[in-house]
């Protein structure tokens, strides 16, 4: 195991950190769920664009199907200090297409914001005919 805080591996860390930004799917909010941050990967499968997602809601590509329940959860896990998974979870693109990640919320305050690392499902239930 490469040792990140050695400087002679920084080129690794550069190409680890570029890795983890082309596969996972970031975002963070504030602690009122307005969004803070988002990466390429975000901008990609929601099909917003980013001053489109800045300063919204992070509802704003929730899936109206999803049990309103889960996210009650999901809040009082962070304001607790307890990371939230979930195994499959529905959102929606701008384009109304419904797509599925698996996905894991930190509660990381700084500042007051949260971290989410989301896995994009949708090629797995695609694959599996859940959805066409």
């Amino acid at each position: 195991m490469k040792n990140l805080r050695d400087p002679q591996n920084h080129d690794f860390l550069m190409n680890l950190l570029e890795s983890y930004d082309k596969f996972v799917i970031v975002s963070e909010t504030d602690l009122k769920g307005v969004i803070t941050y988002v990466n390429d990967r975000f901008i990609k499968i929601t099909g917003y664009t980013k001053s489109e997602l800045m300063g919204q809601q992070h509802n704003i590509v929730r899936d109206p199907s999803n049990d309103p329940e889960i996210f009650k959860e999901l809040w009082e896990h962070l304001k607790s200090g307890k990371v939230y998974y979930i195994t499959s979870l529905s959102n929606k693109a701008k384009n109304g297409k419904i797509y599925y990640v698996e996905a894991s919320f930190y509660p990381i305050f700084e500042n007051g914001v949260k971290d989410c690392l989301r896995r994009d499902l949708t090629d797995r239930y695609k694959a599996s005919n859940f959805i066409k």
